[in-house]
């Protein structure tokens, strides 16, 4: 017994180390795993949204369409190349952004963040000394009739085409679901060219 008491006074310090070590293991450990299942979890209750860019004729209302930028824009495009290429000028139509949402809870709020860069082709840039621009606008949310419920979708007007030589179109995307998480991931598309070649004919001299 005074053999046993006299190890373990001697190597106590040491036990003491390796017990503290074990609980700082089984801490860590007990930690991570609830994590991972607090991870599981919130996998199982995310909205996400996919996005494809469609191109519509269809009539919107002056409220759906979009923005005085968006319309300015047009418009001062749709004069230059009604001025100098007539011919090339093309109906009007819309490039509309269809938001899907795949996840499990409803989105209550989002947020499109356009970007355009227009360029007006060799042809106008060479002879009448026409530069390009960047444009950045924003389309909100406006209320529950535009809440996106899992597996439904709507559409969302982001631009009006038809007058531009060149233009790419780029954007991204905010949103909030039920639970007030943010997110600014998404699939699908995240871009769109529009391009008309009637407004780049040959140069001559």
């Amino acid at each position: 017994m005074d053999v046993f008491l006299e190890w373990l006074k001697h190597y106590y310090p040491l036990l003491n180390w390796l017990t503290v070590i074990l609980i700082a293991f089984y801490v860590y450990y007990t930690i991570k795993t609830f994590r991972e299942i607090k991870r599981q979890t919130d996998l199982q209750y995310e909205a996400f949204l996919v996005v494809a860019s469609l191109i519509k004729e269809d009539e919107f209302s002056e409220k759906e369409v979009i923005n005085e930028p968006i319309q300015k824009l047009y418009n001062k495009w749709r004069d230059i190349i009604t001025k100098h290429i007539p011919d090339a000028i093309q109906a009007e139509s819309y490039l509309v952004l269809e938001l899907a949402n795949k996840g499990k809870s409803d989105i209550i709020y989002w947020e499109i963040n356009v970007n355009v860069s227009v360029s007006p082709g060799r042809y106008l840039e060479t002879k009448y000394n026409i530069s390009g621009e960047n444009k950045n606008w924003s389309i909100k949310y406006s209320g529950h009739k535009e809440n996106i419920s899992p597996d439904n979708r709507i559409n969302v007007p982001i631009a009006i085409l038809g007058a531009f030589p060149s233009a790419e179109f780029t954007w991204e995307l905010k949103y909030t679901d039920t639970r007030d998480v943010s997110y600014q991931r998404f699939a699908g598309d995240n871009s769109y060219k529009d391009i008309n070649l009637l407004a780049s004919p040959k140069i001559t001299q």
